[in-house]
């Protein structure tokens, strides 16, 4: 009997972490569903592909100063039938941590076909690979970058 308690306690005490995970879960595949609706719309006009949240990751950062982690999401996209280089797309968003493990949407910013992110100090470090255009064949894009981003006033901004 003292096992069931204790297991109920583990349950309950576990459920607002879940809660607080859903939210933020919630909150990223609406900023996916929303980015490939839209990739969807512009290369319907040229190639066709339909696009899907390939992979993400999340980073906790306090990204606004207000002394709470917030999430800072690498997310990366693809084209569903035939996922390559010249199909992806890479972009960043932020969630506000408002507290209680709530997130809210900010701001997000699309930087390039891949790379990867850190966060130190407020701002965001992408690493980014994108394509040199009329120079680099189709498989092979050569053009590598550091993007620094800020959250300002409500949205994320390239700094130097």
């Amino acid at each position: 009997m003292k096992i069931y308690h204790t297991l109920i306690a583990l349950i309950v005490l576990s459920v607002p972490a879940l809660a607080n995970a859903n939210n933020l879960n919630t909150l990223i595949n609406q900023e996916a569903k929303k980015a490939t609706q839209f990739l969807n719309k512009e290369d319907a006009k040229t190639t066709g592909y339909k696009y899907h949240l390939a992979n993400k990751k999340i980073h906790y950062a306090d990204i606004n100063k207000d002394g709470k982690k917030d999430a800072v999401v690498a997310l990366y996209y693809c084209e569903k039938q035939s996922c390559h280089m010249t199909t992806n797309v890479f972009d960043v968003a932020v969630f506000l941590n408002t507290g209680n493990g709530n997130y809210k949407y900010a701001s997000a910013y699309t930087l390039g076909l891949t790379g990867d992110l850190t966060v130190k100090n407020g701002i965001i470090y992408a690493n980014t690979l994108s394509y040199i255009e009329h120079e680099d064949p189709d498989c092979c894009p050569s053009h590598k970058a550091l993007v620094k981003l800020k959250f300002n006033n409500g949205k994320l901004i390239q700094v130097r």
